[in-house]
């Protein structure tokens, strides 16, 4: 977390960074899951918490909603994949309600995903032979792909139609 300017906790996730010895700048949240004692300890030594405890939005959109509010309009996201698909979807579901305001990356071990905006230009590096996949979560029109096993001119893709899944870099 050493190259990121801002570190924010969502929820939980505050247990986990300070246990890690990685104290965030700021926590947001409804904090029905991060300890008392944890939260505690930040505010005293003088962490930036921002409790939301609506229950009509999820601990994502809070947390984009304090990033826009702090004029933050970048981010990568790590920590959303858990056990229940409803959430998985929920995170997906939010960083397309967001994708027109916030350039958004999911990170997780060896994955990483990206929301492309229209009419955004993405250069995506790797290895001859590394996966990628173009899932639209929204319509988008004219995908070019260079430089994959399948490429793609001007491509109309859109949800429940055409993908680019199991694609690979060449």
């Amino acid at each position: 977390l050493d190259h990121y300017d801002y570190v924010l906790a969502v929820d939980g996730a505050l247990d986990r960074l300070m246990e890690s010895g990685i104290r965030p700048d700021a926590i947001t949240g409804d904090f029905d899951s991060v300890k008392s004692a944890t939260l505690e300890a930040f505010r005293k030594s003088g962490g930036d918490v921002n409790h939301q405890p609506d229950q009509e939005t999820t601990d994502l959109e809070k947390a984009l909603r304090h990033l826009e509010q702090i004029g933050v309009y970048e981010a990568d996201v790590s920590g959303y994949l858990g056990t229940r698909i409803d959430l998985v979807l929920g995170v997906l579901h939010i960083c397309c309600k967001y994708s027109d305001r916030f350039k958004l990356r999911l990170l997780t071990p060896g994955v990483e995903a990206s929301f492309l905006r229209d009419g955004e230009t993405w250069n995506i590096m790797g290895s001859e032979g590394m996966g990628c996949g173009i899932m639209p979560l929204l319509s988008c029109s004219d995908l070019t792909l260079r430089g994959f096993r399948w490429p793609l001119d001007k491509a109309q893709l859109v949800p429940g139609g055409m993908t680019s899944i199991s694609n690979e870099i060449t």
